[in-house]
């Protein structure tokens, strides 16, 4: 199913205006030094990461969400973008060193559907897994 041309423009938008935010909050964490204690804990001897937002759903409840709402596609990629923002930023020195993560190849419509595939493919998934495997297209060479 095609997404209405309206709601990627909205989309658009709302990314655009809101990712300053994002970056600005990313920003002043990673200044102040400011990180909740449960946002990193260790469990069983490795390191996990406390997940949240309405990313932290599990995708068969994205699929529910944006089949009841299809404005809500625009939220979970605005996390989506946001969480990836935050991965490249946090990138060791010299890794994903010009990633883009909107190139015209993998354009904001085509994430949707990569999201929306990954997440029907594997419901019991997070969504955040399906984030992070569109993470790693982008990481790939062109083709």
């Amino acid at each position: 199913m095609r997404l209405d041309i309206d709601v990627i423009s909205n989309l658009k938008g709302f990314f655009y205006r809101r990712m300053r935010f994002v970056i600005a909050a990313v920003f002043f964490s990673a200044g102040t030094g400011f990180a909740p204690t449960n946002l990193l804990a260790q469990q069983q001897g490795s390191y996990y990461v406390k997940i949240v937002g309405i990313g932290a759903q599990n995708c068969n409840v994205f699929i529910k969400d944006i089949n009841l709402n299809a404005q809500m596609v625009r939220d979970y990629v605005a996390w989506a973008q946001g969480f990836m923002s935050g991965a490249l930023m946090r990138a060791p020195e010299g890794k994903d060193v010009g990633l883009d993560l909107l190139p015209e190849r993998l354009n904001l419509e085509a994430q949707v559907e990569f999201l929306k595939k990954y997440c029907r493919d594997h419901e019991d998934r997070a969504f955040s897994d399906a984030v992070i495997d569109l993470y790693r297209v982008l990481q790939a060479p062109p083709s």
